[in-house]
């Protein structure tokens, strides 16, 4: 009976934590909107966005309103970190799950790419972006098992482990056995590969990916002779470099001086508690730099400060700042794996009740149809039918 209540306690607790997942991701979207429309409407933003590169506007926008939403939604998290537990490392947790099908959606691509396998649906190279835009939402993989679990949770107990805050698909799609930054996979991957033998999937050729860049190349060639003629004729007039500074979304000066002229003092503090936290965070304690890791210290002590009634201990080091990056990463990392079940119920509990993960943010369709059609026109241009049957 006593195992009955709490099984029903924590099917409670499941619903009311995707409940609140939920309300949580539907203002986080909210937020995000309103700030782009914000962003692309008002007058003032406008005529400040004009003192800089045109083709870095776009990309501030999209990174400014994603930031804003965070730091509204965590605000107080960022400031007092009073929850560490229940919020940053739970979310820390959930990006082990989407590594664990990473790792998934790498071996099939591989497959996929050397024609050994085929799978419904999918047609070129590049809607694995997609896939891996919105992995936890990902049709072609199989649901996380107990095992798959149980085998991250060792690599995250080893000396192995990484911590991993961003995946890239662009930079780890074309890593083979035969590439110089072959030791660029993530850790995980390659410890992955060690305990179940999928590094052979690193030795099979690209067949697929070889075929369409050789079909959009020959797209490629039309074109240029094309638009050579249209320059020549003056339909068509040639770029000319904008040679203004960027404003990158990234960067804490941009950010911070676009927010002293548009936000509120209570936004500019928010920001800055989420900013100084996240570099807290993503600390990197193989920096030799001594600049640079007199900041992570820094950073690191400022978000001790906000944990009350925390103690970490730190082991001995001939230098006392690499001691505590170190004890912070393994503070971190403990963190994490305790948040780890809780991340893993949750997820068993959506995919039981058909539950969507919150998706990715891009929409790739406008793109995929353009590589579509451009392979497509290769192939009558190498007198092959216009289909992808090759």
């Amino acid at each position: 009976m006593e195992d009955n209540k709490e099984l029903t306690s924590s099917n409670e607790q499941s619903k009311d934590d995707v409940s609140k997942a939920a309300s949580r991701d539907e203002r986080i979207a909210k937020i995000t909107a309103e700030t782009t429309e914000w962003l692309k409407s008002d007058p003032a933003i406008q005529a400040y966005f004009s003192n800089f590169s045109a083709s870095s506007i776009d990309t501030f926008i999209v990174r400014y309103a994603h930031i804003k939403s965070i730091y509204s939604e965590y605000g107080s998290l960022f400031q007092e970190m009073m929850d560490v537990r229940e919020s940053a490392y739970l979310e820390q947790a959930e990006e082990c799950l989407r590594e664990i099908q990473y790792k998934k959606l790498f071996d099939l691509y591989c497959q996929w790419n050397a024609e050994q396998i085929v799978l419904e649906g999918v047609t070129i190279c590049w809607e694995f972006y997609a896939f891996a835009d919105d992995i936890l939402n990902c049709k072609i993989l199989t649901p996380i098992q107990q095992d798959e679990l149980d085998l991250y949770l060792a690599y995250m107990n080893s000396h192995h482990y990484e911590y991993n805050s961003y995946f890239s698909w662009m930079d780890v799609c074309d890593i083979r056995s035969d590439s110089e930054d072959v030791d660029q996979l993530p850790s995980w991957f390659l410890y992955h590969n060690q305990y179940t033998g999928a590094g052979s999937n690193l030795l099979l050729p690209k067949i697929r990916e070889e075929k369409e860049d050789f079909y959009r190349e020959l797209n490629s060639k039309e074109k240029s002779v094309e638009i050579e003629a249209k320059y020549a004729s003056g339909e068509l007039q040639r770029h000319v470099p904008d040679e203004r500074p960027h404003l990158w979304g990234f960067d804490y000066n941009d950010v911070m001086n676009f927010m002293k002229r548009f936000e509120t003092p209570d936004n500019i503090r928010l920001y800055d508690g989420y900013y100084y936290y996240g570099r807290a965070h993503n600390a990197d304690v193989v920096d030799d730099d001594n600049d640079y890791i007199n900041q992570q210290v820094q950073d690191i002590l400022h978000a001790m400060d906000s944990l009350k009634g925390i103690v970490i201990p730190i082991e001995a080091n001939a230098d006392w700042r690499k001691g505590l990056i170190t004890a912070w990463h393994k503070f971190e990392k403990e963190q994490t794996i305790a948040c780890l079940p809780f991340a893993y119920d949750s997820y068993l509990f959506r995919l039981a009740n058909k539950i969507q993960f919150p998706a990715g943010d891009r929409d790739m369709e406008g793109l995929f149809d353009n590589i579509k059609k451009q392979i497509l026109r290769g192939r009558v241009l190498n007198g092959e039918p216009e289909d992808f049957n090759f």
